[in-house]
């Protein structure tokens, strides 16, 4: 296999992934796609046509993949129903990603000295903690994340602090990445 060919319905283009990767550990082969795992982003909760889905905390899509072979020969797509989650956008926005699924909590104080996190998801200025992944462990969505944002125009006070902490029930190594 060359690569995979991921499409979405009712958007425009495809995504092109190659099926040999080069990274800081070694060369990465894709050998098929019976259990793949996907993770992409859309940058603001939008719909086909640039429609709003600020209402809506998810959106039902169908993604397509199709493979390529190495003489460039392409398959058919195989169609799946995805839901997307939409997340807040704005002028500040902190993401903690967790590489497994885990109970990593994202912590953000404001300059102001309040505090964000699972037991405090708002802020007088405006800040909105609306994802808060594998809660106590139990909870498996899917998604290996946090996110905590202000909309466009309501920037915190400065300076912010991020922190994040693993709680009681969390075990083992974790990679993770904030930003």
């Amino acid at each position: 296999m060359q690569a995979l060919i991921v499409s979405f319905d009712g958007y425009p283009g495809h995504f092109w992934l190659p099926a040999v990767v080069d990274s800081e550990l070694g060369q990465v082969r894709v050998t098929g796609i019976d259990a793949a795992a996907f993770r992409f982003g859309i940058d603001a909760p939008i719909g086909p046509g640039g429609a709003p889905l600020t209402d809506k905390p998810y959106l039902d899509v169908v993604m397509r993949v199709a493979s390529v072979d190495e003489s460039g020969r392409i398959s058919d797509a195989a169609p799946r129903t995805v839901r997307v989650m939409t997340l807040g956008t704005g002028d500040v926005e902190v993401t903690l990603s967790m590489s497994t699924a885990t109970d990593l909590d994202l912590y953000v104080v404001e300059g102001t000295g309040t505090m964000i996190y699972y037991g405090n998801t708002t802020s007088p200025s405006g800040g909105h903690l609306d994802l808060d992944a594998n809660a106590a462990c139990g909870n498996q969505m899917g998604v290996n994340a946090e996110h905590i944002f202000w909309s466009a125009g309501q920037a915190p006070p400065a300076p912010i602090r991020c922190a994040w902490r693993t709680t009681a029930t969390a075990s083992g190594w974790h990679r993770w990445t904030t930003r």
